[in-house]
């Protein structure tokens, strides 16, 4: 990934060389026969004779290194550094006599990339030391070349001009530069001193003083003095003032070609052609001193000295005493220096005192002074060794983090080894939200108000500095002075309409909280005056019982139904007759939108349902006035049938309740009253005969949903018996809260829209008609509800249904069809389901909980369990946050070409894999998987787009290929397993672990790492339990970082041996790679005809530990292990190898001469 303190190309573009530096472009745009094709708009930059050679070239942008090429003699770019940047556009640099920054490592603009030279093929003769020198300097955007224009605010660049560069390291304490600078030059001076003493031993104090020069020009590093003189470059105090695009300053031209020194030619495979003629220079500009020029040669330019920003101090010539005082200096001061560095610094961040962040890993940006080679970086037990820049006195490094206090180290070390002492820097990582504020004005939820201005006061945490309200939109009010440290208030003004105010609170890292939600509701006054003649008594009496059951007369029962959506304390309460019996003292309390019910004397009445209450005393059965008083005394509710009852049946062996019709309505009026219908019914009596009444179950008959259906189902009119019904195109069907639908061998198709919105108290139900928990016995039947009872829910291309508080259970299964299919499915179009569950799915075939096929999905805090399988999607795009997936069957979620965001979820217990994902890589965060057979992702198929594996679940790679044109990036820390699969890269793999966190690619059975990743009981891994990582000739950018890589090598299906990572002509590079315990007759790693680079791997248990196969690969620093043979070579190769450590192989190498 790129880090925001590394910006972009574009219009922030700086000439590759230091600030107030200049330099001539000696080839420019579109000119043959080298600057065409792919490099029609590269520069040339270049001074005279031999001047440009071994100074910084410097990056122009910040970006990421993409590529290196370590090829000092062959090729036409030679040494060179590909840059790539985060707006995507890409920057090389060659020619370089050498670099000093490697593959993947990201850098700032103005950082030192390399130094200029003359590798690859080039040619003139300036310069006869070292021919050609010059920086080739070209960019492109989506494979092209363009205008790196404006850069340093010119435009327009010709050959044969001077620019003066403003490129200075990204700093936002220049102070602090200039200070370190200063503390550089004392030890500058004493080595000036020691110089001058042995230079006086030969008694020459000319060579005295131009070592003392050299050692103070800011340019040579202590310790490693040049051989001969390096022109000062100068520094303006403060960068050059921005330049118009449009009209930069004129390029400095040279004198009058007669009197003009000859300028270099620099051309890359071909001789120079001549330059454009020059112009006489504009008054006033600088020139530095003309050496005594070479003659010029053949189609050479003849062209001046390149004047300077600033006039620098001239310098004598060598004499054969500085060549001989200088090695003799270095080692006596590399000998003796036994005084340390001064100790580094952080800067950026800025750490004053303890700081405080949720950003992990940290990166790190500090200053060194000019003897510092390294900076050592410690954080607990961790240690990081960090080059440092020694033009620019800069270091920068990426430093993971605990949760909690991190103590940061640092230390620097010089050439000598001397260390400095530590400073230390106190970072906090606090990565843990606030809890989540509340609102305790206005109370209640809805608040419905005729009052536009609303004051709100609620609770924070404490450690909330402050509260943030929104009232719909992108209408904000963030509140940061409280009254106290847990209280805070605020007040704003609506216009009419319903909103839903969130408040959310944030602490001091930065962190969120969740949010809290109030429903205000904006009405006009007539609306509230409506609202208040509708308002219903919170508890009403919803069943009486005057007759007693069929098993007898003096069974009497009576029930009372809460109407809130909050349960209600009944202490103190009472229910009495007008004539004074009964009296019933009430006691305990009635759940939301639930029963209460009251028998007579016992439980025997309602055998099969436990009573709530008993009472003494019996109903008359001429009639009663009932009185419901709460604890105040207030009248709450009453039913006035004191001249007879309303409703219900005395006759022997047909004894019928009497039923309240609807809640709202009085229950004082007749018509709101009715008898049971004998068939919609609950209950046991004391004979274990049915009960002719609805005891603790809605009182109504059924209403059969079937044909086209839209509008609004409600609560009162529940339960509903599902036939086969459907919403029609246009049309949007809505369920109040507490709807329950119940079906056998029905189902529902929704071509409209389909609005499912419940609550926590009332949730809508979907359910067999064998469900007696919800909705009562409606069939009569005692058969238990089976997965499979009834059909599904299809929604086809529905603009936006919802399913919000819902239960959706038993379906799946079409007894016409013998088609199992899953319970909900969504065709197109956009679904969201939020506090849902969807359980009990009919098993066999494609069933299930939810599938989705081209559908845009959002799912949160939802339960999917006990299917056949969870959720499958295909297509579409699909968001799940804190869902549980548990005992399903089969695969918890299935995934084929879908964009997934997974976030906060939970897969347990499933009897597949907890992720199964196809062609595409879902996106995961804080997920976690436990008692699934794959506790984690099986990840197939072909990778087309950019994707990143996180290392929130380890994988199974189930036969994986990387497109061409696509990035597949590891996380650190993840781990892949495979069996007998591979993987093959035709794009771009990146891995990019780190010491303490690295990417692990091994078998399946290897327990090693995320040991309960596979829970059946496994074998021991062995070699060849997969096959290989294959790179094609395209996946050339590919990287591997911090990576151990085991147990592959071997084909099952045809019996194929190869090596663990094969490298078809792919210039791959491996960096601090663990390549180990191959099939036995395999090999580690195998290049064919790749230019690959190996740095500080170990390559061990193999037959062949890297396998050389024609190409000019680099290995460097590797270690090659108990193989039977370590290296081999083939097929012409020309590989370079730098420091290798051989040990416990059979051979080292063969032939035996490629490693003295």
């Amino acid at each position: 990934m790129f880090y925001p303190l590394l910006g972009l190309a574009g219009d922030n573009l700086k000439l590759p060389f230091f600030a107030g530096d200049n330099f001539l472009i000696s080839r420019g745009y579109e000119t043959a026969p080298t600057h065409v094709g792919k490099e029609s708009y590269a520069l040339d930059f270049a001074k005279n004779g031999c001047e440009a050679f071994g100074q910084p070239a410097l990056i122009s942008a910040g970006g990421r290194v993409r590529q290196v090429n370590l090829d000092i003699w062959g090729g036409g770019f030679g040494n060179f550094v590909l840059v790539e940047h985060t707006d995507g556009t890409l920057s090389r640099y060659a020619h370089l006599s050498r670099r000093v920054t490697g593959q993947g490592e990201e850098i700032l603009q103005g950082m030192r990339i390399g130094d200029i030279g003359n590798t690859g093929n080039v040619s003139g003769t300036s310069c006869s030391e070292h021919p050609g020198t010059h920086l080739h300097f070209v960019m492109y955007k989506d494979g092209a070349p363009f205008k790196p224009e404006p850069m340093s605010g010119y435009t327009d660049f010709s050959a044969g001009e001077w620019y003066v560069s403003d490129n200075e390291l990204y700093d936002p304490n220049r102070a602090l530069v200039e200070e370190t600078a200063a503390r550089q030059l004392p030890r500058r001076t004493l080595f000036a001193q020691i110089g001058d003493w042995i230079a006086g031993l030969f008694g020459n104090s000319g060579t005295a003083e131009t070592t003392s020069e050299l050692s103070t020009s800011g340019r040579a590093l202590a310790g490693d003095l040049p051989l001969s003189p390096v022109p000062e470059i100068a520094t303006p105090s403060e960068p050059p003032a921005p330049r118009s695009s449009q009209t930069p300053p004129a390029p400095q031209s040279n004198p009058s070609p007669a009197t003009a020194e000859a300028a270099p030619t620099n051309t890359e495979e071909t001789p120079s052609v001549p330059a454009a003629p020059i112009e006489e220079p504009p008054s006033g500009t600088a020139t530095p001193p003309s050496p005594t020029p070479p003659a010029p040669l053949q189609n050479e330019p003849v062209l001046s000295s390149a004047p300077t920003s600033t006039e620098p101090t001239p310098l004598p010539e060598p004499t054969l005493l500085d060549l001989i005082i200088a090695p003799v200096v270095n080692i006596f001061y590399r000998r003796a220096d036994s005084t340390p560095p001064d100790s580094p610094s952080i800067n950026i961040p800025s750490i004053i005192g303890t700081y405080r962040t949720n950003v992990n890993p940290l990166v790190v940006i500090g200053a060194n002074d000019h003897d510092t080679e390294n900076v050592v970086v410690r954080v607990g037990g961790n240690e990081q060794i960090v080059s440092a820049w020694p033009y620019n006195g800069r270091w920068t490094t990426v430093v993971p983090l605990q949760e909690g206090e991190n103590v940061i180290r640092v230390a620097a070390r010089d050439g000598a080894g001397n260390e400095s002492e530590e400073r230390s820097y106190t970072v906090i990582l606090d990565t843990v939200p606030p809890e989540t504020p509340t609102f305790t004005t206005p109370e209640t939820s809805p608040f419905i108000t005729t009052d536009t201005a609303i004051h709100f006061e609620g609770w924070k945490p404490e450690d909330a500095l402050l509260v943030e309200l929104g009232f719909g939109g992108s209408a904000t009010t963030t509140i940061s002075e409280f009254a106290t440290s847990t209280a805070w208030s605020a007040d704003y003004t609506f216009a009419l309409g319903t909103y839903d105010v969130v408040a959310r609170a944030q602490d001091a890292t930065g962190n969120w909280s969740s949010s809290a939600t109030l429903t205000i509701s904006v009405e006009e006054e007539g609306d509230e005056e409506e609202e208040e003649e509708s308002t219903i008594a919170p508890v009403v009496i919803n069943e009486i019982a005057w007759m007693g059951t069929n098993a007898s007369t003096n069974d009497e029962w009576i029930e009372l139904y809460n109407t809130t959506g909050a349960p209600i304390d009944l202490d103190g309460w009472v229910l009495a007759a007008e004539t004074g019996t009964p009296e019933i003292e009430l006691e305990g309390a009635i759940p939301a939108y639930g029963y209460f019910l009251i028998e007579r004397t016992n439980d025997d009445p309602i055998s099969s349902i436990a009573a709530d209450q008993f009472f003494t005393g019996a109903l008359n059965n001429d009639g009663e006035r009932l009185e419901l008083r709460d604890a105040d005394g207030e009248l709450v509710d009453d039913v006035d049938a004191s001249a007879g009852w309303f409703a219900g049946q005395n006759q022997s062996g047909n004894r019928r309740s009497m039923e309240r019709i609807d809640p709202d309505g009085s229950g004082s009026d007749p018509a709101n009253w009715e008898t049971n219908d004998a068939v919609t019914r609950n209950g046991l009596d004391a004979k274990d005969g049915a009960v002719n009444g609805t005891p603790k179950q809605p009182n109504h008959p059924t209403t059969l949903l079937s044909g086209n259906v839209s509008g609004t189902l409600l609560f009162k009119n529940s339960p509903y018996i599902l036939g086969n019904a459907t919403v029609l195109g246009g049309a949007t069907l809505t369920l109040e809260p507490g709807v329950v639908i119940k079906s056998a061998a029905g189902s529902l198709t929704v071509n409209g829209t389909l609005e499912v919105v419940g609550s926590a108290e009332r949730p809508i139900i979907f359910t067999s008609s064998n469900d007696d928990d919800y909705g009562g016995n409606t069939n009569q039947s005692a058969t238990p509800p089976a997965p499979g009872d009834w059909k599904w829910i299809v929604i086809n291309g529905s603009p936006g249904s919802t399913f919000e508080h819902a239960r959706v259970r038993y379906g799946g299964y079409s007894w016409a069809l013998g088609s199992v299919e899953p319970q909900v499915q969504a065709v197109g179009g956009a679904l969201a389901i939020s506090d849902t569950t969807i359980e009990y799915s009919a098993s066999g075939g494609d069933g299930g909980g939810v599938s989705l096929n081209g559908t845009s999905a959002i799912l949160e805090n939802c339960m999917i369990a006990n299917n056949q399988n969870g959720l499958r999607a295909s297509g579409g795009i699909v968001e799940i946050t804190h869902c549980t997936f548990s005992g399903n069957s089969g695969y918890a979620l299935s995934l084929t070409g879908t964009p997934a965001t997974l976030t906060g979820n939970t897969f347990a217990g499933n009897s597949g894999a907890a992720i199964t994902a196809v062609d595409r890589v879902p996106t995961l965060s804080g997920n976690t998987a436990s008692g699934n057979v794959i506790n984690g992702v099986t990840l197939s198929g072909t990778i087309a787009n950019n994707s990143t594996m996180s290392a929130n679940l380890p994988w199974q790679l189930n036969g994986l290929t990387i497109g061409s044109g696509a990035t597949l990036t590891m996380e650190a820390g993840v781990v892949a397993k495979l069996f007998q699969k591979a993987v093959t890269v035709n794009g771009t793999l990146v891995a990019e672990g780190v010491a303490d966190a690295p990417v692990t690619i091994t078998s399946l059975y290897d327990t090693t790492v995320a040991p309960t990743f596979y829970s059946p009981s496994t074998p021991a891994p062995v070699g060849g339990d997969w096959e290989w990582i294959v790179f094609g000739a395209g996946s050339g950018s590919s990287t591997l970082t911090n990576t151990n890589i085991r147990y592959g090598g071997y084909r099952y299906t045809s019996g194929t041996v190869d090596a663990q990572v094969r490298s078809d002509g792919a210039a791959i590079m491996l960096d601090h790679v663990t390549v180990e315990k191959s099939f036995s007759t395999a090999r580690g790693v195998r290049l064919v005809g790749a230019n690959a680079i190996l740095r500080d791997c170990v390559i061990r248990e193999s037959t062949i530990g890297l396998a050389i196969e024609g190409g000019s690969p680099t290995v460097e620093r590797c270690t090659f292990a108990n193989n039977q043979y370590g290296i081999t070579a083939s097929g012409g190769a020309t590989p370079t190898f730098i420091d290798l450590t051989f040990t416990g192989n059979t051979h080292n190498t063969d032939p035996a001469t490629l490693w003295p």
